[in-house]
């Protein structure tokens, strides 16, 4: 088994709330490299390869969806898994944050069972990705065509039927 900590870009205009965020992650074994502007996210981006980019847009919700945009119009991270986190808990943000790319959404005033909880879903999505496009290239020296990425479904299913017990 391979095991390496996962690269969390982290994106907040506050630098207290990055420092704090920064080193929570660094305390659970994750490698996070910070950026205090949407310019330093994109460099970073291209210099770091991270496998998780956290977006706080807690002031600038607007801002956060078009980075979140952004970032996955590049290439190469269509598959970098994206969270955002937002001081604002309606509907319509979260599904706006679905809609531009993101795969998880955390409104504030949250703990951190609930961070790391999805930080760790996320981290292990992107390490079997990474462990696919490795398996890809190992077959492909041998002549063997291979999927190098496991393709996003087109759309989201709409006709989900979800049960529900409580007693």
């Amino acid at each position: 088994m391979i095991t390496t900590s996962s690269r969390v870009l982290i994106h907040s205009p506050n630098p207290d709330e990055l420092s704090s965020l920064a080193k929570k992650l660094r305390d659970e074994g994750f490698r996070a490299i910070d950026a205090t502007t949407p310019r330093d996210v994109l460099a970073a981006v291209a210099e770091e390869a991270p496998n998780i980019v956290i977006i706080d847009a807690d002031r600038t919700p607007r801002m956060g969806l078009a980075l979140i945009k952004e970032l996955k119009r590049r290439e190469g991270m269509q598959h970098t898994r994206v969270f955002l986190i937002a001081g604002d808990k309606s509907a319509s943000l979260e599904r706006g944050a679905m809609e531009a790319g993101a795969d998880s959404y955390l409104a504030k005033p949250y703990g951190d069972a609930q961070l790391f909880s999805r930080l760790g879903l996320l981290a292990r999505l992107a390490t079997m990705q990474e462990e696919i496009s490795r398996r890809s290239q190992t077959a492909a020296k041998y002549g063997v065509a291979s999927a190098a990425a496991v393709p996003e479904p087109a759309a989201r299913p709409t006709d989900v039927s979800v049960l529900v017990l409580e007693q």
